[in-house]
């Protein structure tokens, strides 16, 4: 027959465990009831072999048909009956809504004629199916003031064995946040030694509201009775109220922070927001994949006055060795809110930052201690690193450029992003270049822009050519040997290198007389003027200045068996006479050139070898 709403009435003779279900309903009741609506019931029944007694345990299986049959005859019009089964998997038995006997009729068959055989209880997998009806449930156009009551009986714990990927009892929690309405979930645990501790879990949790409870009755004692409070507060709850959806409302799409150099902070953007809820709202930000970008504001949850616009001030931090370019940036509003029924939602929107070029050099000074007009400088060596893959070309300040020139082994280089380059800086200087210390700037240009991007500054301190610098003494000094006799003093004059090298392939030459020495590193000097590879380590040879019966004369001394003059190999000391050829290493050929030491007839040769 179609049941009738009835008056509440109490059970009284219950045992602990039960009294304490009737507790928790009774306060499911204190609900206060407005418009009474219908209800879905899904009864969910475990059809494992032990509901009839298997395994020593009492049958119990007729009664729990028994009851949920008072749930079918006892249902109203309007409302729904869902039956499912469960032991290894879940088999759906009937779904019908209630329009009059028939349909109650057709469920009790259904009912009557189950069996429990099966020989596993896989609880998970029943609450999976149960609440995915429920979603489906909740799709329908009438759905305002119905509530949905899933009751499962079981008289075990969770057995899955033998099962492939089972479907555990938490993991169900996810389909209860996808709710907007909460279901009643009445979870009837019938065993008279075992109970599912995760049920009691299961119906606590937050999520459902407390709209969860576990209702012990070993052995299916007072079956009957519980279903009818079960009944009556599903019956008399008023429907929950519908989901408030609270996402931030933005009135930006996208916000761009400009140009900003490695190590800097952008300049605050103000983002307005709106939310139709009290709420506070963190903001995560997302980069390209890069670490080079951080939110430096804001750095914690903002509280926003619902249905306001609040101004969010957005700042960014960019390392130290963020890489030129610009970045797409994602940021998403996060609503942290803490009431029943509202469900956050995050809202994203978009952003770019350019991060500029920058250089950095170990030195900014350069110290090229005292060099004379017309010559050019040591090198000096230091390291430059950018944040970009760029050509840089160093070039000297305009005021100096006439004057001052970079070497030609410094024109452009090409960098790439946090690579450090070393590279030499050699200046040479021009003869108009005026004497004393100078401060000369060498600008970094970026190749295609011609934009500065770092700058450093060279130390010279000027020098007058040493002749020049000696003037004032050696020419009273001159005059007053010429007075004493200057052809004595010609005669007579030390006995230093003169002549000089001329280096073929190369357009250099060394001029010996200058280095107003006696003995010469030749095979260093080479080593200094051209590549260093050209001239191995262990080539050594020397030039010497001598007196042989009154006359200076030029001797090479190899220490290496790599030293040629004119073809033929040296390997102890030889005079040098004007138009020699040395050869060294096979590779540099450097021909001797001194009139005043030209090269005698064989016989003064023979006379004169050493």
């Amino acid at each position: 027959m179609l049941f009738k709403p009835h008056s509440k009435t109490f059970a009284t003779s219950l045992g602990f465990g039960y009294l304490t279900a009737m507790t928790a309903i009774d306060a499911l009741d204190a609900q206060p009831s407005k418009t009474k609506g219908n209800v879905d019931w899904i009864l969910v029944i475990d059809t494992s072999a032990s509901m009839v007694g298997e395994g020593g345990t009492k049958n119990i299986f007729a009664q729990v048909k028994q009851t949920v049959s008072d749930f079918v005859n006892k249902s109203q019009i309007g409302d729904s009956i869902t039956i499912f089964t469960f032991d290894k998997d879940t088999t759906l038995r009937s779904n019908l809504n209630i329009n009059s006997q028939s349909e109650q009729q057709s469920a009790n068959q259904i009912i009557q004629q189950l069996q429990a055989t099966g020989q596993n209880t896989h609880i998970g997998k029943a609450l999976q199916d149960a609440l995915n009806y429920s979603i489906k449930l909740e799709s329908r156009h009438n759905n305002a003031n119905r509530n949905t009551s899933i009751i499962l009986f079981t008289d075990g714990i969770e057995d899955t064995t033998g099962i492939t990927n089972p479907v555990s009892i938490p993991s169900n929690l996810a389909l209860i946040n996808n709710l907007n309405r909460k279901p009643f979930v009445f979870l009837v645990s019938l065993g008279e030694k075992v109970h599912e501790s995760q049920l009691d879990q299961f119906a606590n949790n937050p999520a459902l509201n407390n709209r969860g409870l576990v209702l012990r009755s070993p052995g299916a004692a007072n079956l009957l009775q519980a279903g009818n409070r079960i009944r009556q507060a599903a019956r008399d709850a008023v429907p929950p109220p519908p989901k408030v959806i609270a996402q931030p409302q933005i009135a930006q799409t996208n916000i761009d922070f400009g140009q900003i150099i490695p190590g800097g902070e952008t300049v605050p953007q103000i983002l307005q927001v709106r939310n139709n809820v009290p709420a506070k709202i963190a903001i995560q930000l997302e980069s390209d994949g890069s670490k080079d970008i951080s939110l430096l504001e804001p750095n914690a949850p903002i509280s926003v006055i619902p249905n306001t616009d609040n101004d969010l001030p957005i700042r960014l931090k960019i390392s130290d060795n963020a890489i030129a370019g610009t970045r797409a940036l994602k940021f998403t509003l996060i609503p942290e809110i803490d009431q029943p029924n509202i469900e956050p939602r995050n809202t994203t929107f978009a952003g770019n930052v350019t991060i500029n070029s920058r250089l950095n050099l170990s030195n900014l000074v350069i110290d090229f201690d005292k060099v004379e007009r017309g010559q050019l400088t040591q090198i000096r060596r230091i390291t430059i690193q950018g944040n970009d893959k760029i050509t840089i070309k160093p070039i000297v300040e305009p005021s100096y450029s006439n004057q001052v020139s970079l070497t030609e082994n410094l024109r452009s280089l090409d960098l790439s992003p946090n690579s450090p380059v070393e590279f030499p800086v050699q200046l040479k200087l021009d003869d108009s270049l005026k004497s004393g210390s100078q401060k000369i700037k060498i600008m970094m240009i970026e190749g295609k822009s011609d934009q500065t991007l770092a700058s450093l500054t060279a130390k010279v301190e000027v020098l007058d050519p040493l002749w020049f610098r000696l003037l004032p003494i050696i020419l009273p000094l001159l005059i007053f040997l010429a007075m004493l006799g200057g052809v004595w003093y010609l005669l007579n004059r030390p006995n230093d290198l003169d002549g000089y090298l001329e280096l073929e392939d190369h357009d250099q030459s060394i001029d010996l007389a200058r280095l107003r020495t006696k003995k010469f590193d030749l095979a260093k000097e080479l080593r200094n003027c051209l590549e260093p590879e050209i001239i191995s380590d262990e080539t050594k040879v020397e030039l010497i200045a001598v007196k042989i019966e009154g006359k200076t004369q030029i001797l090479i001394y190899p220490k290496s068996d790599n030293v040629e003059v004119n073809g033929l190999g040296v390997f102890n000391q030889e005079i040098l006479y004007d138009g020699d050829v040395i050869t060294i290493d096979g590779q540099v050929k450097a021909t001797f050139h001194a009139i005043d030491h030209p090269r005698p007839n064989i016989s003064e040769s023979e006379d004169e070898q050493i």
